[in-house]
């Protein structure tokens, strides 16, 4: 049979029209079909639907491929992902330990169902003294920011250099300038405020958190400011010599308890009384040729460890015996260093090549380099010893290292620059 020779003209446009409409409704179909993955968040205890928590979407190498954030309900979810095995979700919220389900396989016009039960740990805070200010609260359990605000007024655009938390009240000292602050831990509010004569220069708690001790730098000479919190008392101590002999400086510092505020050393006996020491004198004792910076204790107070970016390593100094300094050459840019609670471990900073280095406390041999973020210079351990956090002053974060593996296992963006930490 003839077909007429319109028809066979316009076939070829029939069947491309038929193609077009059939890729058309394939795309319709393939960018309206379900979510692909739904994550339900809920408190681990209680059941309780978690509102706000952030929900990270990773592909199979740890890429974050979507933030989201969970509704009332405790749910969030993402659409138009492609078919695969191995993606990720990690999920964290202020108060409460971070949870990671991994190896989630997403099936084309399925959903995939996540329920992330998350443990709670509130409390634990970081808080970052940072220019013009500015207080950044971090929690430690989630490692997300928790806030930054200003700190009190009367300090204006001064930056908050110093800190100090009391071990066992829910509060924070701040200092900037010649003006010191109480401050309420949780809410960030001035409870009480002392003004000096002079500088700060460095903040510390005695022993027994009961009183704090202050380095200010005044004319005609530095000196001590000690401050009862209770009666609101100010009194100023002047800096003692220390003996020239080896044996009577060891015997000034013995059975004491012993506190670095600033480039001060302050030794407390068992009546209260108070004597202040220059570290660089105790330094100079030791035979150590230098001018020391930054300076800690270790944990059983029998040794000082001190140092500076320019002297290139740490010494650790015996304060019982006085004996002659033990020196780690360690190249020059050390900025700061912190002591691990449980006395196995020593942490500087590497402000030159933005580096953490570890070192055993005891022999000072290095450990591991673990990479922080530019230009380090502030480093706090928790309580328990288990992270460490470094202030990185040019690229404005916090980087957090685990002890156990010394690697980096978050970082965290404060948006203005650190120049003091403290945990709590």
């Amino acid at each position: 049979m003839i077909r007429p020779a319109g028809i066979r003209t316009k076939w070829p446009w029939i069947l491309l029209g038929l193609i077009l409409t059939a890729l058309a409704l394939t795309f319709c179909y393939v960018n309206t079909r379900t979510t692909q993955i739904t994550v339900e968040v809920r408190d681990a205890d209680t059941g309780a639907a978690l509102e706000g928590a952030l929900v990270e979407v990773q592909n199979n190498n740890g890429q974050t491929l979507f933030e989201l954030h969970t509704d009332e309900f405790g749910v969030a979810g993402v659409k138009r992902l492609d078919p695969a095995k191995g993606y990720r979700v990690l999920v964290r919220k202020v108060d409460y330990i971070p949870a990671l389900g991994t190896d989630l396989e997403v099936r084309l016009h399925k959903t995939t169902e996540v329920r992330v039960p998350l443990r709670p740990k509130p409390g634990g805070r970081l808080y970052v003294g940072a220019e013009q200010n500015q207080i950044a609260m971090v929690d430690t359990a989630s490692y997300l920011l928790a806030s930054l605000s200003r700190g009190p007024k009367a300090l204006r655009q001064g930056a908050i250099r110093h800190l100090v938390a009391p071990p066992e009240l829910p509060q924070l000292y701040v200092a900037a300038r010649s003006a010191t602050y109480l401050l309420d831990a949780a809410r960030l509010e001035p409870l009480q405020g002392w003004s000096v004569t002079g500088s700060v220069e460095g903040l510390g708690l005695s022993q027994d958190g009961a009183r704090l001790f202050a380095h200010v730098t005044a004319r005609p000479r530095p000196r001590l400011t000690v401050i009862d919190p209770q009666t609101g008392d100010m009194r100023s101590l002047d800096i003692d010599p220390l003996p020239e002999l080896a044996p009577d400086a060891a015997l000034a510092l013995r059975d004491k308890r012993l506190s670095v505020v600033g480039g001060l050393l302050v030794a407390e006996d068992a009546e209260g009384q108070v004597s202040v020491y220059w570290i660089a004198d105790v330094a100079r004792r030791a035979g150590a040729a230098y001018e020391p910076t930054w300076a800690a204790l270790s944990a059983d107070q029998s040794l000082l460890y001190v140092g500076g970016p320019e002297m290139g390593g740490v010494a650790a100094l015996q304060l019982e015996t006085q004996a002659p300094a033990q020196l780690a050459e360690l190249g020059q840019g050390l900025s700061a260093i912190a002591v691990n609670p449980n006395g196995r471990e020593i942490y500087l900073a590497n402000r030159t090549l933005g580096t953490l280095l570890v070192l055993d406390a005891q022999t000072l041999e290095s450990l591991a380099v673990v990479p922080a973020g530019r230009a380090p210079e502030m480093v706090a351990v928790d309580a328990e010893g288990a992270r460490v956090y470094v202030g990185n002053t040019d690229s404005q974060n916090v980087t957090i290292v685990d002890v156990a593996s010394r690697r980096v296992i978050q970082t965290v963006e404060i948006g203005a620059q650190p120049y003091a930490l403290v945990v709590r």
